[in-house]
């Protein structure tokens, strides 16, 4: 079976025996008291790998998010949303609403859109800009400079969801990888240094690339010690558990070591795929990002399409688009998938394409 349906972009398992042991799974105490065992040097290794100053861990990115969000004033802030920013990050914005904070969108990696915004909001008021800091949908980095550049002005603070990048992209090198070196996100994708970055912060999972099923917020010094000074999460939930914290600990050294060869590998499995569809003339999304999106067959429907998959070896996932109901079938790649993984996924999805429209396929 080709399993086309988890992320863990590099392919790491963070086995038992890879770990460093631990002899009890949790504190039983909140962050606000003491932070969990590995906790702090983990986050130093983080914030480095992202170009930032400092970071802070927690549980998701769900957890950052509300807890980020209830910590603007409502009289002095206004929140813009990207259109195609990420479930997680809107939830976030819906607790802002809440609270009384004007919300306005803009059209997706627009900066001129976003600068209309602005400008048709002029209140005095603070604004802080949502977006992610990579779109699977559209294959395209956020337009980091052009945000900075509208914000700065007004004293505004833009927050990147960062899980889709970071473990990804990184610094943008001689070698030419589309995905640059290091992994270290956004921050290093468009060379935003640590002096600039202050009107950034980084909310990101490490559940994607680097299979943590952790969370963090990182950027300057301290906007990070104001959030964990006013944050209520690190006071009434539960922090990461010391498993999780030693797998991304975990993850972070065999990127040091390793990333950009298990990075390379990851886009040779990509780029086989897609030449291997354009080949027959399959359509499919842009980019080379380890989500790789297709319509179903003309006549057939996502779900059915994704099963007639499964029942011919390859498991997919039916997503939808992050502007639009249109629903498609996605392809998630990892380092640890073969050539004969891809090959047979080709075959497959070309033989069901050829049989479109027809009641029964004949393989």
């Amino acid at each position: 079976m080709g399993d086309f349906t988890s992320s863990g972009y590099l392919g790491l398992l963070h086995s038992s025996s890879a770990l460093v042991s631990w002899d009890r799974i949790a504190l039983g105490k909140p962050a606000a008291l003491a932070d969990p065992p590995g906790a702090i040097e983990t986050a130093v290794m983080l914030a480095a790998l992202q170009g930032c100053q400092r970071a802070t861990l927690a549980t998701s990115t769900l957890h950052v998010f509300w807890d980020l969000f209830g910590q603007f004033p409502p009289e002095e802030t206004a929140v813009f949303v990207d259109r195609g920013a990420y479930a997680i990050g809107q939830w976030g914005v819906e607790r802002a609403a809440a609270r009384g904070i004007p919300v306005h969108s803009f059209v997706h990696f627009d900066p001129a859109s976003l600068a209309r915004q602005l400008a048709s909001h002029r209140t005095g008021r603070r604004p802080i800009v949502l977006a992610d800091g990579y779109c699977p949908d559209c294959g395209r980095p956020a337009p980091v400079g052009p945000y900075l550049r509208s914000i700065r002005r007004s004293n505004g603070l833009l927050i990147l969801d960062d899980t889709q990048a970071v473990g990804i992209l990184g610094v943008r090198t001689a070698n030419r990888s589309p995905y640059g070196s290091g992994g270290g996100g956004s921050l290093q994708w468009h060379d935003i240094a640590i002096a600039d970055a202050t009107r950034v912060l980084i909310v990101a999972s490490f559940a994607k690339a680097f299979s943590a099923p952790v969370a963090a917020l990182s950027g300057a010094r301290q906007l990070i010690a104001d959030f964990e000074d006013r944050s209520g999460t690190r006071v009434h939930c539960s922090p990461p558990s010391i498993p999780a914290i030693r797998s991304l600990n975990n993850a972070l050294s065999i990127n040091h070591r390793a990333g950009d060869a298990l990075r390379s590998r990851v886009l040779a499995r990509i780029e086989r795929f897609r030449n291997g569809l354009f080949g027959y003339g399959v359509p499919i999304g842009p980019g080379v990002f380890p989500v790789q999106s297709l319509p179903a067959p003309m006549g057939r429907q996502p779900h059915d399409f994704v099963e007639a998959l499964n029942r011919r070896g390859v498991s997919a996932v039916v997503t939808q688009g992050r502007e639009s109901a249109e629903r498609r079938v996605s392809f998630l790649f990892n380092a640890r998938h073969s050539t004969a993984d891809v090959d047979h996924a080709v075959k497959m999805i070309v033989a069901l394409y050829a049989n479109r429209g027809r009641a029964q396929e004949a393989i």
